[in-house]
């Protein structure tokens, strides 16, 4: 797989970008897959599950947080609400700091397929720290 990164956007949003290029075929989706990601992690049913992983009295602010633009993805508690809200399994490949791969990470809701009833994935790259991009197969 390549990446398909894009220059000349704020930082922060890239992993909403590489998720709405990757889920929704659009890039420019990435304002609407942070929002459906916010509204997410505040609702009753994932709050119950995740708050347990957040520190003590910060869950709230990191939902505040994380609904504003140009702020990062910085969790997997985030990366999770993000596969429940768009209704995607998002596989996500790492590297550590020397850029040697890392397991792959992935976050999947349970039953996820589209009208053909194929499943759903999206395929993210998370390179040099915090920097999100989409994969593409060659």
């Amino acid at each position: 797989m390549e990446h398909a990164g894009r220059r000349g956007t704020a930082p922060g949003d890239c992993f909403f970008r590489a998720l709405g290029a990757a889920a929704w075929g659009r890039a420019s989706l990435a304002a609407a897959a942070r929002r459906l990601t916010a509204e997410r992690m505040r609702s009753a049913p994932f709050r119950a599950r995740a708050a347990a992983f957040v520190p003590a009295g910060a869950y709230d602010a990191a939902c505040d947080r994380l609904a504003r633009a140009g702020e990062w993805v910085e969790t997997e508690v985030e990366v999770a609400a993000a596969a429940e809200a768009l209704g995607v399994a998002v596989h996500v490949r790492r590297e550590d700091e020397a850029g040697d791969e890392l397991p792959w990470a992935a976050r999947r809701p349970p039953e996820v397929y589209n009208a053909a009833g194929a499943p759903l994935h999206v395929w993210l790259a998370q390179i040099t720290g915090s920097h999100f991009v989409e994969l593409r197969p060659r």
